[in-house]
């Protein structure tokens, strides 16, 4: 399992996230389980906002991560 991250921690890597893509536009890759409090719905529209900025994105996950993330990869 993921390590449980703060509300406070969340934004705080969601800033720094979309920063580094709007800086280099890169592949976005995101794998694994999504870490306790943190929202599917949440994390998918981080990614969203980051293909947005120019990113590609792939997910490898299961289960709600998948079932959430998957459409929002390329």
């Amino acid at each position: 399992p993921a390590t449980p991250l703060s509300g406070v921690e969340w934004r705080d890597f969601q800033d720094r996230a979309l920063a580094v893509v709007e800086e280099r536009m890169p592949w976005v890759a995101v794998s694994g389980s999504l870490p306790a409090g943190v929202d599917p719905l949440e994390a998918a529209a981080m990614l969203e906002r980051m293909r947005e900025a120019g990113a590609r994105v792939a997910v490898d996950s299961s289960g709600a991560g998948l079932r959430r993330l998957g459409p929002v990869a390329d």
